[in-house]
């Protein structure tokens, strides 16, 4: 497969079902819509079966952190931890703890000067392909990113 996901962002959808995990249960709903996300991923046969077992069972986020290598990857799963907090609308303490323990692990790895001005980049970038305000522009690319 041409288009095979890296071992990083491998890693972050893995920590992902770890986040869905941290009040320790996911309900049938939940599992399905997570195999119904990942079948549209172009993961290998080793990663799907890694999955699906991860789904199963639950994975411990201490475990891929560390394989997340890719900057992006650790910032993305770092702020889908926020969303997937406040799903069911409570953002308990073993969530708050789990974003904490990331941020200490990721801030360090982070040029901010180098940031700022990737993003400013970026900003410009999304600006100049879609013709429009910030926030639209935003949007657009949000959608294709998680699309991609």
């Amino acid at each position: 497969m041409t288009n095979q996901v890296s071992e990083s962002k491998f890693a972050a959808w893995r920590g992902a079902v770890a986040l869905a995990y941290i009040d320790h249960t996911l309900s049938e709903a939940e599992k399905q819509k997570l195999h119904q996300y990942f079948s549209k991923q172009p993961f290998s046969d080793v990663q799907k079966s890694q999955l699906d077992k991860d789904i199963d069972q639950g994975v411990d986020l201490d475990t891929v952190f560390p394989k997340i290598t890719d900057k992006r990857d650790r910032a993305t799963l770092i702020n889908i931890s926020r969303v997937l907090a406040y799903a069911d609308g409570v953002f308990c303490e073993k969530e708050q703890e789990a974003f904490e323990h990331m941020m200490s692990r990721h801030m360090p790895t982070v040029d901010i000067d180098a940031a700022r001005k990737e993003a400013d980049f970026i900003t410009k970038e999304i600006n100049d392909k879609y013709k429009m305000g910030p926030v639209e522009a935003v949007l657009d690319y949000v959608a294709e990113f998680f699309m991609d």
